[in-house]
C-alpha cells in the first residue's frame, strides 16, 4: 500500500511508520518469522507500537498482525506465525519469547497463553486481512485454525448453576 499525503510532515510520519513495521519483522531461526511487539532498551513499557499492556522483552505477540495494515505480505506472515503456535483447544498464544526454543516455553510456563484477548484478536486479524487483501485462499488454507479459534471462544451450550 502506498499513500500520497498533501502535508509533507504527515507524509514523513507515515513513511517512518511503514519503515518501523518492516523493521519489526524478525526471523528467529528456531521459531520462524513474525512481528515483534516490544524491543528492549526503549525504556520501561516501551513497545514498537506504543501498545500499553504488551509485556516483556522482545517477543512475538498477539497484537502483531494488526500492525501491518495495508502491508499484506507482512500481515500474512504475522498471522501464519502466531497461528502456528495455536494450542490443540484453539487458544492463540499471547506472546512467544524469542528464546522459547531453549526452554519448554509452551508446556512449563504460563506466559504463552496468559491472555483472554489473543484468540479473538487472531480471528479479527484474519478477517481484516482476508477482507482487505482479498486473499480468500489463505482463509481456506487456515480454516482449521480459524474454526478451532471460534470453538475456543464459543459459549458453552449448557449452562450449569451450582447451588
Amino acid at each position: 500500500m502506498n499513500l500520497a499525503l498533501p502535508d509533507p510532515a504527515l507524509q514523513q510520519a507515515y513513511d517512518w511508520a511503514r519503515i518501523s513495521v518492516i523493521q519489526g519483522l524478525v526471523t528467529n531461526p528456531y521459531l520462524g518469522t513474525g512481528l515483534v511487539c516490544r524491543v528492549p532498551g526503549l525504556g520501561p513499557r516501551a513497545s514498537v507500537r506504543g501498545l500499553p499492556g504488551s509485556s516483556g522483552a522482545t517477543r512475538f505477540g498477539r497484537h502483531s498482525p494488526s500492525t501491518a495494515a495495508g502491508d499484506y505480505a507482512t500481515t500474512r506472515t504475522a498471522i501464519e506465525f502466531i497461528g502456528k503456535y495455536q494450542r490443540d483447544d484453539g487458544k492463540i498464544p499471547h506472546e512467544i519469547a524469542q528464546g522459547a526454543n531453549f526452554v519448554p516455553w509452551f508446556k512449563d510456563f504460563p506466559y504463552p497463553y496468559a491472555s483472554a484477548d489473543a484468540t479473538p484478536l487472531f480471528i479479527i486479524a484474519m478477517n481484516d486481512y482476508v477482507t482487505q487483501s482479498g486473499d480468500v485462499a489463505f482463509a481456506r488454507e487456515s480454516w482449521n485454525r480459524i474454526w478451532k479459534s471460534y470453538q475456543f471462544r464459543a459459549p458453552p451450550t449448557t449452562i450449569r448453576v451450582s447451588r
